[in-house]
C-alpha cells in the first residue's frame, strides 16, 4: 500500500493525484516519465528554468499547462498564487522546447481549483469543480481559439422567426458574452419577466414562471434574501401572489440546498389566466427551520423529518387544510396560514414571515448537542468567509 503524505500541502497533493486520476489523467514522478502511458499525463515535481512546477501537463506528449499546489487551508486566498503559477506557465521546460508559455494554468488545494485559459483575451481564473480532461483539452487546443475568444467574432443574429423578446434576450446576451462580462453579473432583460434583475434566484423564479402552462404547478428551492429583498425581488413576490396561487412555503434549516449557512426555502404555487384580481388568497407555512438543528454530516435531514409537513400539505384536499399553531393552546405549532391582504401590507411586501421562539436564546437546558453545535458554528463561519470573498471579488472588479 502507498504510503499516505502527512503534511498539509503532502495531503493535499494525494487529493489533487486522485481528481487528476479520476478526470482520466497518468500521473507520474518526473525520474519516471512515460508518455506513451496515456493521452493526458500529469508530471510532479517538473523542472522548470525557474525551479520546480508543482505539475506539468502533457497531452499528446506536448506541454500544455501547469498545477501550482497549496495546502487546503489557502482555498480562501488562492488566487493570490496566480502570478506565481503563471510565471511557471511562461518558464521554459526542461527537456521542452516551449516557445510560448503554456496556456492552461491552475490552483488547488485539492478541495477548491481554479483555472486560467492563456489564451482569452482578457486571461483570468474562475473555479472549477475538477480538473479538465486530456481529451477535452485536445479539443480546446484543436481549436483555432478558446471559446471566449471565439464569442468576439458571433456572427449576426438572423431574425427570421423570432419574437421580439427572443431576439431581444438572444441579443443581450451575445453583447455581454464580446463584453466577457462574469454570468454572475448578466442582468437578463425579458420581456415575459415581471422584473430587471442580476439576481439569479430571483431570475430562475421568473423563467419557472414563464415556462408553466396556465394549469402548470412548481416548487422552487429559494434562499431567504428571494422572500425579503427590495426593489426587483418586491415586484416578483407582488406578481406571484397576484398571478399565481403562491399557497405554500416550507422553511427549512440552515445548509440543506444552498451553501453552509444559507438558509432555504421551497416556495410552491400554481399558475393561473389573467385576472384583475389577485389569485392568492392565503399562504400556508410551514416552519422546519426554528429549533431545528441538522448537520451535513452527523445529523442530516431525512425523509421522515418532513412526515408532519406533507400530512399538513393535505394533497387531497388543499382546502381541507388545519392549522396546528394556535396562539394560545399551540403556540409552538408549525403550520400556520396568513391571509393575502396581511402579507400584501407587510413592508416590501415580505414573506419573510416567523413566529415560533427560538428556545436556545431562552432556554439553556434546550440547547443542541455540543457537536452539532460546533458544527453549526463551523458551517455558518464557513458561511460569513464565503461572502466576503464575494464581496473582494466585487471589489476587484470595480478596481
Amino acid at each position: 500500500m502507498a504510503q499516505i503524505n502527512q503534511n498539509p500541502e503532502q495531503r493535499a497533493r494525494d487529493n489533487i493525484d486522485a481528481m487528476l486520476a479520476e478526470a482520466g489523467w497518468k500521473v507520474q514522478d518526473s525520474e519516471k516519465i512515460d508518455f506513451n502511458a496515456g493521452l493526458g499525463i500529469a508530471v510532479r515535481e517538473f523542472q522548470t528554468d525557474i525551479g520546480p512546477a508543482d505539475y506539468a501537463l502533457f497531452v499528446d506528449k506536448n506541454a500544455v499547462g501547469i498545477i501550482e499546489a497549496k495546502p487546503e487551508d489557502w482555498g480562501h486566498r488562492i488566487t493570490m498564487v496566480e502570478e506565481q503559477s503563471a510565471s511557471y506557465a511562461a518558464a521554459q521546460l526542461k527537456w521542452v522546447n516551449n516557445k510560448e508559455p503554456l496556456p492552461l494554468v491552475y490552483e488547488s488545494t485539492g478541495v477548491v481549483t481554479r483555472f486560467t485559459d492563456g489564451r482569452d483575451p482578457k486571461p483570468r481564473s474562475r473555479e472549477v469543480f475538477s480538473f479538465h480532461r486530456p481529451e477535452t483539452v485536445q479539443e480546446w487546443l484543436a481549436q483555432s481559439a478558446s471559446l471566449r475568444a471565439r464569442l468576439q467574432t458571433i456572427p449576426p443574429l438572423n431574425h427570421q422567426g423570432l419574437r421580439d423578446c427572443q431576439i431581444s434576450a438572444i441579443e443581450n446576451l451575445e453583447t455581454s458574452f464580446k463584453d466577457e462580462q462574469e454570468m454572475d453579473d448578466l442582468t437578463y432583460n425579458r420581456q415575459d419577466f415581471w422584473a430587471t434583475t442580476s439576481n439569479k434566484q430571483l431570475n430562475f423564479v421568473q423563467h419557472i414562471r414563464t415556462m408553466l402552462k396556465t394549469t402548470g404547478r412548481a416548487a422552487v428551492v429559494v434562499p431567504d434574501n428571494v422572500l425579503f429583498e427590495g426593489g426587483a425581488g418586491e415586484i416578483v413576490r407582488k406578481k406571484l401572489l397576484e398571478n399565481t396561487d403562491l399557497h405554500t412555503i416550507l422553511r427549512l434549516p440552515t445548509g440543506i440546498f444552498y451553501a453552509n449557512g444559507v438558509k432555504a426555502n421551497v416556495i410552491f404555487f400554481d399558475n393561473r389566466e389573467a385576472n384583475p384580481n389577485p389569485w392568492t388568497k392565503e399562504v400556508w407555512y410551514y416552519d422546519y427551520r426554528t429549533n431545528v438543528h441538522h448537520t451535513l454530516k452527523k445529523k442530516t435531514m431525512r425523509f421522515e423529518d418532513l412526515a408532519e409537513f406533507i400530512k399538513c400539505y393535505n394533497t387531497a384536499n388543499r382546502r381541507g387544510r388545519k392549522e396546528t399553531w394556535h396562539a394560545t393552546k399551540n403556540p409552538e405549532g408549525r403550520w400556520r396560514r396568513f391571509a393575502y391582504d396581511n402579507l400584501k401590507a407587510r413592508d416590501k411586501t415580505s414573506l419573510d414571515v416567523f413566529w415560533l421562539k427560538d428556545k436556545s436564546l431562552t432556554d439553556l437546558d434546550n440547547l443542541p448537542e455540543p457537536e452539532d453545535l460546533a458544527e453549526e458554528i463551523i458551517e455558518n463561519l464557513e458561511a460569513g468567509l464565503n461572502s466576503f470573498k464575494e464581496v473582494l471579488a466585487g471589489l476587484n472588479k470595480v478596481a
